[in-house]
């Protein structure tokens, strides 16, 4: 993909190791809590709306959990692969601060599988919903070196989630055909949550070192069952910014996040 000297696409790849507490009482009434590997693929642009005050931002989440019980003699596995696709408006109070507002898609698809149970030991994850989007960008000098603090929370406002009704089996759902309420409708107050990054860039010869750190609150309780994931994640990975020129005769305006 390539780049004009007044569209600037930026790319980021990074890799993460962290912590996760997984909850889903469809499978066990207990949290189980282990690491999870993770990839975070970012790209952004800004847009043509209000004079390129608007910027577009897609993040793809690949993860993987692996989780023992309290007393660890029972093990949870879990992958999920989460899409994100939103807009923000930018303002910009002063040359190096930028404030950003706007919105998100997001998708999710994965599952768990608990080694413990012989009836019902997997459950799926799909889940569709709208969140509120705010973040923040600072860059500054150290000397010479120019540098970029940025945080963003998302919070759901609406979607809709599958999930098996108390006590239903996937053979009685997708066998038998015995629909209950599996699509549910969810907001903050079923289901409260919240994803946060924070990331610091350090510009390199050609390309850009960037360190973070994730967490990501997800819960809700529909159908009478209860499910979670808290997770915190340390992540490291580059930044390419796509275009004809060196990253240094960029002006700062046209990288827009």
């Amino acid at each position: 993909m390539t780049g004009t000297a007044d569209r600037v696409v930026s790319r980021a790849y990074l890799l993460g190791l962290g912590h996760v507490n997984l909850l889903d009482t469809y499978l066990s009434p207990l949290s189980y809590q282990g690491g999870q590997l993770s990839y975070l693929g970012e790209r952004s642009y800004a847009t043509r709306i209000a004079g390129g005050k608007v910027g577009f931002q897609s993040l793809f989440q690949a993860i993987g959990c692996y989780a023992l019980s309290p007393v660890q003699n029972g093990t949870t596995m879990g992958g999920f692969l989460v899409s994100r696709t939103g807009l923000h408006y930018r303002w910009q109070p002063s040359a190096g601060l930028r404030l950003f507002a706007g919105g998100n898609l997001n998708f999710t698809g994965g599952g768990l599988y608990n080694l413990r149970n012989g009836n019902n030991p997997a459950q799926a994850k799909l889940q569709l919903d709208v969140a509120a989007s705010l973040a923040a960008s600072w860059s500054f000098r150290v000397g010479k070196q120019l540098l970029a603090l940025r945080g963003q929370v998302d919070m759901l406002l609406a979607g809709l989630m599958f999930s098996p009704n108390y006590g239903q089996s996937y053979y009685e759902l997708f066998s038998l055909g015995h629909y209950d309420h599996n699509v549910c409708f969810i907001f903050p107050g079923n289901a409260p949550t919240f994803r946060q990054m924070l990331t610091f860039d350090v510009p390199m010869r050609r390309a850009t070192l960037r360190l973070g750190y994730v967490s990501e609150i997800e819960q809700s309780q529909v159908n009478g069952l209860k499910n979670h994931r808290y997770s915190h994640s340390f992540m490291i990975g580059f930044v390419r910014d796509l275009h004809f020129l060196s990253r240094k005769q960029i002006p700062a305006n046209q990288i827009f996040y």
